[in-house]
């Protein structure tokens, strides 16, 4: 089985925590890096050839990254937080789950956007927690599937509630 190809979004210094993580799992390959810092994807880059030897392709920005026709299986956004709806809507479109770094979004109105666009690709959205996904092994896909619905259910709730 091929491991699934993530495209990371933001290489500033909380990106690193999540390189550090993702080059742990042996099914997941981290195969691209965007960011519109040259020094941030190098860093970035750097960081996880020093983990899974081999370093991600770069691209400066979005629209680059998306006129390219990527293959990828994920997005993970970690940039600023008035970045994440755009990003996050772009990789919905594409057919693709995404995981976003808290805050979700800017507001509650881009939350329900994301969500039903989420709904109606057919793929899952998640929204980042400290130290929530603590998966390994061979049940690492499913677990992360089940959090990814439960993750994506309270979003829902919420955004209702408010």
């Amino acid at each position: 089985m091929e491991p699934k190809k993530i495209a990371l979004f933001g290489c500033g210094g909380f990106a690193q925590n999540h390189i550090r993580e993702i080059s742990k799992w042996n099914n997941v390959v981290i195969a691209y890096l965007i960011d519109p810092s040259l020094e941030n994807r190098e860093r970035s880059a750097g960081v996880y050839k020093d983990n899974r030897g081999v370093s991600p392709q770069g691209f400066s920005s979005l629209d680059s990254f998306i006129s390219s026709d990527p293959s990828f299986d994920a997005g993970v956004v970690v940039t600023p937080p008035d970045t994440h709806f755009e990003i996050s809507e772009s990789v919905l479109n594409s057919g693709k789950s995404v995981y976003v770094e808290k805050p979700f979004t800017v507001s509650v109105e881009d939350a329900i956007k994301l969500n039903s666009l989420a709904k109606q690709n057919g793929v899952d959205i998640t929204i980042g927690a400290n130290r929530c996904v603590l998966i390994s092994g061979r049940t690492q896909h499913i677990q992360l599937q089940v959090l990814l619905q439960i993750i994506a259910l309270i979003t829902v709730i919420s955004c209702l509630l408010t």
